[in-house]
């Protein structure tokens, strides 16, 4: 929740700098580049919390929907992961650590000790990917820079994917 609060304070002070001047001075541009840094950090550590979360439904799940999204969660935002670190790199975006998002930890602690392990996971998954859906899609609407911007795009494709398949899993249990 933080995360999307500090996105959207980004998003905002960018878009307002943006138009304010024609000729986009350093300040716009700081802007712009600190929402696009912190959408990048923000995939990159969901992403993290993500791989962790999946690894622990390998592990604790016996159904076979269940499993095979896990499978696709883990492949998927692992690559986010390693995109992320890689554009950072060459955005030269110094906050980005690969490190989870502090309710992904909360969220760990929490679904290691369920009873209804695979109906509380997917539940979570729906929510999260949702809450993701949306970020990820705010944050694009106002990125301008063209690697950011695809990096953005190639991870709200794949978060609607898991969104579907946590969907279908959790309505078939």
């Amino acid at each position: 929740m933080t995360h999307r609060i500090a996105l959207a304070a980004l998003a905002v002070a960018a878009v307002t700098a943006s138009v304010s001047l024609p000729s986009r001075p350093a300040a716009a541009q700081s802007a712009a580049r600190d929402a696009e840094q912190a959408v990048v950090s923000y995939i990159v550590q969901d992403s993290v919390a993500e791989v962790r979360l999946a690894s622990l439904a390998l592990r604790r799940s016996h159904d076979p929907r269940v499993r095979a999204a896990s499978r696709r969660f883990i492949a998927d935002h692992t690559a986010a992961i390693a995109n992320g670190m890689a554009l950072a790199r060459r955005m030269g975006f110094s906050e980005v650590e690969r490190k989870p998002a502090d309710e992904g930890v909360i969220t760990y602690a929490t679904l290691i000790r369920s009873s209804s392990f695979d109906r509380d996971f997917l539940r979570k998954q729906v929510s999260d990917h949702k809450n993701d859906i949306e970020t990820v899609s705010d944050a694009l609407s106002v990125t301008e820079d063209a690697p950011v911007a695809r990096y953005e795009r190639t991870v709200l494709a794949k978060l609607r994917v898991h969104l579907r398949l946590a969907q279908d899993a959790l309505s078939a249990l």
